[in-house]
């Protein structure tokens, strides 16, 4: 993403957050964001962006976006090379976040990286708890976002409370568990 791009972008995202601007102006901003998530190639678009820029705004949208892509069912058609990107991509993100961060991004990190789970693990990505786990020597944050990740993980994909009892939602909990407690559970216990 060029700099003049990524200027509007952010101030487009910056834009939607603001209830005191023009309203012509907001919802101008809110249309150009809504075709960027439905566009081909805005996923790139959102890591680019979540990668780049300082404004925790920024980030919080390009997160949600990702999320919204995943939860649609639209990352469940893409290319293995795609699949790889965008898994990287937000590996590498978490690996940088702070011990600093604010609670709302690691929240919604949390978020997209468990929705990541439901589709990908173990077959898309068998990989991803044993990764989880070598995270762990980054730190204080990572057991911080470690525990962000299982917990939203339980919560979200798991438990009978989230819904993970429903007819469509019971196969995908199956899966999670019976592959972590054949995997990983007793590295993560």
């Amino acid at each position: 993403m060029d700099e003049a791009s990524r200027e509007q972008f952010e101030q487009a995202v910056l834009a939607s957050f603001n209830q005191t601007i023009d309203a012509n102006f907001r919802h101008a901003a809110l249309t150009s964001l809504t075709q960027l998530k439905q566009a081909e190639g805005g996923w790139r678009f959102c890591l680019d962006g979540l990668h780049q820029t300082q404004h925790v705004e920024v980030q919080f949208w390009c997160l949600q976006a990702l999320c919204e892509l995943v939860q649609q069912g639209r990352y469940a058609v893409f290319s293995a090379d795609e699949v790889a990107s965008l898994q990287s991509a937000v590996f590498s993100w978490l690996e940088r976040v702070s011990a600093s961060e604010p609670p709302f991004i690691k929240n919604k990190l949390a978020q997209l990286l468990v929705a990541i789970v439901e589709v990908d693990y173990p077959d898309r990505w068998p990989a991803f708890f044993a990764s989880l786990l070598g995270y762990l020597n980054q730190g204080d944050g990572a057991f911080d976002m470690f525990n962000r990740i299982l917990r939203t993980l339980h919560d979200e994909a798991l438990s009978a409370e989230s819904g993970a009892r429903t007819p469509e939602r019971l196969p995908i909990s199956t899966r999670i568990k019976d592959t972590m407690r054949a995997d990983c559970m007793a590295h993560i216990v």
